[in-house]
């Protein structure tokens, strides 16, 4: 199980070890504020009604999930990006679909 945000962007495999309520919850309780997606069809939606979710961190580095709702990648799925890795979009169980570097 993830334990801090970099050993997930080196193994973003584990993203499938939770769900995304799980993720929400995990992110506020150690302290981070999940916000409303900000761009598409999905943005300022809060996600307890039916929106996603992203977090910040490091300034650079950004944790995504996106419902299978209004989703133009074929269903929902995470999107982790930093300076180092790009950014790469994810299905629900941490297997790569998308890189952009």
């Amino acid at each position: 199980m993830v334990d801090n945000l970099y050993r997930l962007l080196d193994n973003p495999e584990q993203l499938g070890e939770r769900t995304p309520c799980e993720w929400f919850s995990f992110f506020k309780s150690n302290g981070f504020e999940p916000k409303p997606l900000s761009r598409g069809s999905l943005k300022n939606i809060p996600y307890e009604d039916g929106g996603g979710f992203k977090v910040n961190w490091d300034s650079e580095k950004v944790f995504q999930y996106h419902p299978a709702h209004r989703s133009h990648h074929n269903g929902a799925y995470y999107k982790l990006s930093s300076g180092v890795t790009g950014t790469n979009r994810y299905d629900m169980y941490g297997n790569l679909f998308s890189r952009r570097l």
